[in-house]
């Protein structure tokens, strides 16, 4: 039996497939195989996989149903009892497997394994972000409160770090299916709400936002987050201790905070100031005083400010 199976999201990202795949081939550590899922794409990039020619890659066609439906069939496949994820335009340094292995023999009861990542940018310059409640580096070790680290603008997982056991999916389950944004997130506050998440301050991944057609830049998503509906259920179904409540509701906020400044982006500054009307954030209130008051401002300048502070705080919403 392999080490690890990598699962690795394929919708129509032929320019950047073969630089996923073969930042996985590089890897100091050799043990894995590769899941490529194909979601009806409309590109030539499963063909690009199939073209490489490596016996332990295999590519699944489906027909396209999102990527949580695809990082499900993913995992169905996997061979291995650990499930990795990377996303198709991202890519791995050549020891993220091998510090992931390191951490999942020093902490073995945890339900999540993930390294520190770096961010390439729109503008191609790299950046690494600084983690709320996490020791600098080179600390590795078992996240103090990962629900206070979820409230930071740089979140400590994303699906390109991600690592679970595949034990922790058929006791939770898998991805939600039919969520187009932060279904990830959801997933993995799911698992921190039972183990332990792992971590380890070496750049194990580079995150891409240099690249066309994310999530971010196509979906206008105004309505809750998942992640929101799960905290929201969370709170009034589980004994959570006190402190935990106040990080739960802080990402709840963070969130509203997310879906107001995709508002105001898109010129929907009404239904920006309903959200943040909302917001009850204590630990994001800089931010929340600061969006109402750039919709003070007439609405053919809104944009522009907005804008202009995005660019001066270089803050990853």
């Amino acid at each position: 039996m392999v080490k690890i199976t990598v699962v690795i999201p394929l919708y129509n990202k032929a320019r950047y497939i073969m630089r996923a795949v073969s930042s996985v081939l590089r890897q100091s550590v050799q043990d894995f195989e590769i899941i490529v899922i194909d979601d009806g794409s409309t590109d030539n990039g499963a063909q690009i996989v199939e073209m490489i020619g490596d016996h332990r890659i295999r590519v699944i066609h489906q027909p396209n149903q999102g990527v949580s439906a695809a990082r499900n069939i993913g995992i169905q496949e996997a061979k291995a009892d650990i499930i990795a994820f990377l996303d198709a335009d991202d890519e791995w340094t050549s020891k993220f497997l091998e510090i992931i292995l390191r951490l999942r023999n020093k902490y073995p009861r945890a339900g999540l394994y993930a390294t520190a990542y770096e961010i390439v940018g729109l503008d191609g310059r790299v950046s690494l972000p600084r983690y709320r409640g996490i020791p600098g580096s080179p600390w590795e070790g078992v996240i103090p409160s990962y629900f206070e680290s979820a409230i930071g603008d740089y979140q400590p997982i994303n699906s390109s770090v991600a690592v679970v056991p595949r034990r922790i999916f058929e006791k939770l389950g898998g991805f939600a299916v039919g969520e187009k944004l932060g279904e990830d997130l959801d997933m993995w506050l799911r698992i921190a709400l039972d183990y332990p998440v792992a971590f380890s301050q070496f750049v194990g991944s580079r995150y891409h936002c240099d690249v066309d057609g994310q999530a971010t830049q196509q979906e206008k998503r105004y309505e809750e987050f998942r992640i929101e509906k799960t905290i929201e259920d969370v709170l009034l179904n589980r004994d959570i201790p006190h402190k935990q409540q106040t990080f739960l509701r802080e990402i709840i906020n963070a969130r509203k905070l997310v879906r107001a400044s995709y508002c105001i982006k898109s010129g929907l500054f009404d239904q920006a100031k309903n959200i943040l009307g909302t917001c009850s954030t204590r630990f994001l209130w800089r931010r929340k005083l600061w969006y109402r008051f750039i919709l003070m401002f007439p609405p053919k300048a809104v944009g522009t400010i907005y804008d202009h502070f995005l660019e001066s705080s270089r803050t990853k919403l």
